[in-house]
């Protein structure tokens, strides 16, 4: 468990101690971890996530939030889970047994080609998106993820430095017209998989820079 970037261990394999809001370390070495279940929470009611939608989760770790996902969408919805590592994606493809209606694919899910969805949700901080994602989504369809920027940077707290990107959960909507873009809060995230380029991190740090985030 990790509480404010400090690590404990539980006593036992009771499954009790990780119902708190912790990050859950999936893998120390490359520091990732399953994310705040409160942070999540709060997305989630901000996607308004409806019954049978098509949902893409990129970097769906072990399925945890997958499956949440799976829940809230009903037995109707059509849910692909795509995760890098593959490990982490045969641990979620069986955990997700239980849902007949999600897909694990193990590949690089920010170059994958996406089919019509509803919802794009990426676990893993980016620079930018691939233009397929915004190309892919059905109309009222809604990509959430964190644009940040890539770096080392303190911990919260203090004592250590941490790898990975700061930035802001960006909530993106197809409208009739175009396109709705805004942000939903600040956040730290571990970087995707050749979702940064330095001189697109470069822009973006300038842009942070010039204004308080509160427009994108």
């Amino acid at each position: 468990l990790k509480a404010d970037f400090g690590r404990r261990q539980t006593p036992d394999a009771d499954p009790a101690h990780v119902y708190q809001d912790v990050l859950i370390p999936l893998d120390e070495q490359k520091d990732l971890n399953n994310g705040s279940p409160s942070l999540w929470a709060e997305l989630f009611d901000v996607l308004n996530i409806r019954p049978g939608e098509r949902i893409v989760h990129i970097g769906g770790g072990r399925g945890y939030y997958t499956a949440i996902m799976a829940e809230i969408a009903g037995p109707n919805s059509n849910i692909v889970c795509i995760e890098i590592e593959q490990r982490l994606a045969g641990c979620a493809r069986e955990a997700l047994r239980p849902w007949p209606q999600v897909e694990v694919v193990e590949g690089d899910g920010f170059h994958a080609p996406l089919d019509h969805c509803d919802i794009v949700v990426l676990s893993a901080g980016v620079s930018h998106f691939p233009l397929s994602w915004v190309l892919a989504l059905q109309p009222n369809g809604r990509i959430m993820l964190p644009l940040t920027v890539d770096g080392q940077w303190p911990a919260p707290g203090g004592g250590e430095t941490w790898k990975g990107g700061w930035g802001q959960i960006l909530l993106v909507t197809k409208r009739e017209n175009g396109f709705a873009a805004r942000f939903v809060r600040p956040c730290g995230f571990t970087n995707c998989v050749g979702g940064h380029v330095p001189e697109i991190d470069e822009r973006l740090r300038k842009a942070f820079a010039r204004n308080d985030a509160k427009q994108v």
